[in-house]
């Protein structure tokens, strides 16, 4: 069994016109822990507080600015290790963001495949 505490940057952007730009931004702060299946397989779960969700628009976009309350979610991983130093993950996250000063709710869910590196 072992512990990882994460801080990081997650951002989505789509260009939706060729002079305009939509970027949800987001810093996850992640605490998993994981059981060790065998040496070169790992299985995770936890919890991620999201600080400072923003939707901001430029360009064509710029009448896009939303802030959202920080949130919280769950998380479930799986991790293969190709070599002890680099890893590829599979990962699901159940969020919810909530627009700042209202009711109004978003599923932020997501799936998503990822590379670490250790060192």
């Amino acid at each position: 069994v072992s512990l990882q505490g994460t801080l990081g940057y997650h951002f989505d952007s789509t260009k939706p016109a060729s002079n305009g730009e939509v970027t949800f931004s987001r810093w996850p702060l992640e605490l998993l822990a994981y059981y060790h299946v065998k040496d070169t397989f790992r299985l995770g779960g936890g919890f991620r507080i999201v600080n400072n969700p923003k939707l901001k628009g430029d360009g064509i976009a710029s009448g896009v600015n939303a802030s959202f309350s920080s949130s919280h979610g769950l998380v479930i991983e799986g991790e293969y290790l190709l070599a002890p130093e680099f890893g590829i993950k599979v990962r699901y996250v159940n969020e919810e963001y909530k627009l700042a000063n209202s009711s109004v709710s978003v599923d932020g869910s997501h799936l998503g495949i990822l590379a670490s590196i250790y060192f």
